[in-house]
């Protein structure tokens, strides 16, 4: 490769390689190997937690390069079989191909459900597996949806409700439903019970483009 340069003998190994701007390097070591990936530099990116400040949670779900019926197959069976709010629908991207519509797609309903229960949520959801488990690898052990632009790309686009208007009754969180409205147009949805919540937790976070 142009201005790249690998020299080996029997004793040394000398690389020397110009970093492009959007990229960056790592280097790991054990007693086995030492390796040397070059990478693009991640972005740093804001989401918001779906925990609430009463230790329990708004029902998230993530999912990427799926069929969007996929998506609204899963959002009616979970709001009937766990008696939530109506889903709000997201997109980060989405195309034709195939006759069939397939994006990344996230999906929303403000319902108030202890830890138990979304995990059997996210269970019988077909959202990424990586989202599943989201709260093992960052120290808030919570789930995070995307609210910021990414690189290029815009924050995600608010596409429209899904689901029946039923189980108005249940608590939903004032706070997410306030942050939401702030970012984007939202229907109006006549909710019954909302709590007294102030507070959503915001989380900064690098991933890549």
């Amino acid at each position: 490769m142009k201005n790249n340069k690998i020299k080996l003998d029997k004793k040394n190994l000398q690389v020397n390689y110009k970093l492009k701007k959007d990229e960056t390097c790592r280097i790991d070591k054990n007693k086995n190997y030492i390796s040397i990936t070059i990478m693009k530099k991640p972005a740093l990116v804001i989401g918001y937690s779906n925990a609430t400040q009463y230790g329990d949670y708004i029902v998230t779900l993530d999912y990427d390069d799926v069929s969007k019926d996929i998506v609204l197959e899963d959002a009616q069976f979970i709001q009937k079989n766990f008696k939530l709010t109506p889903f709000y629908l997201f997109t980060t991207k989405q195309k034709r191909k195939n006759n069939n519509t397939i994006g990344n797609y996230h999906l929303i309903s403000l319902s108030k459900v202890d830890y138990n229960t979304f995990q059997d949520i996210l269970n019988v959801s077909r959202c990424d597996n990586k989202y599943k488990t989201m709260n093992r690898r960052n120290p808030f052990r919570s789930w995070v949806i995307r609210l910021s632009d990414k690189g290029k790309r815009h924050k995600p686009e608010f596409l429209n409700i899904v689901g029946e208007k039923n189980n108005l009754n249940v608590s939903i969180s004032k706070a997410h439903l306030i942050l939401l409205k702030k970012a984007y147009k939202l229907p109006q949805i006549n909710y019954k019970n909302l709590d007294g919540g102030k507070i959503v937790k915001f989380h900064t976070y690098e991933t890549f483009v």
